[in-house]
């Protein structure tokens, strides 16, 4: 039976204390990811950039798991603002639609 294991990555993010993701078996579970910068944690300074940010994370957090963005099933997000959907989606787009 394959076993939990927490995948560690030097993210900056308000709590240093949450695992980016858990693995279990050959499947990677990664959650609690913001909008802010994955080294510098400064917050993006609208939608466009926090979504990059948001991805670029989940992106290294995949790395460090073994896997990449490739392998992505599906993703649940959170906006805040309606309005903000469209430009979400552009963004969004440029990491997971083929170009």
């Amino acid at each position: 039976m394959p076993r939990k294991e927490t995948v560690q990555l030097d993210v900056a993010g308000p709590n240093p204390h949450l695992s980016p993701a858990t693995r279990f078996g050959n499947l990677v579970f990664v959650s609690g990811q913001t909008g802010r910068h994955p080294v510098t944690g400064g917050l993006g300074k609208d939608v466009r950039e926090q979504t990059r940010n948001v991805l670029e994370r989940i992106k290294q957090v995949l790395e460090a798991a073994g896997t990449s963005l490739d392998n992505v099933l599906t993703a649940t997000t959170y906006l805040t603002n309606r309005d903000d959907l469209s430009a979400y989606n552009e963004e969004y787009a440029k990491y997971f639609i083929p170009q």
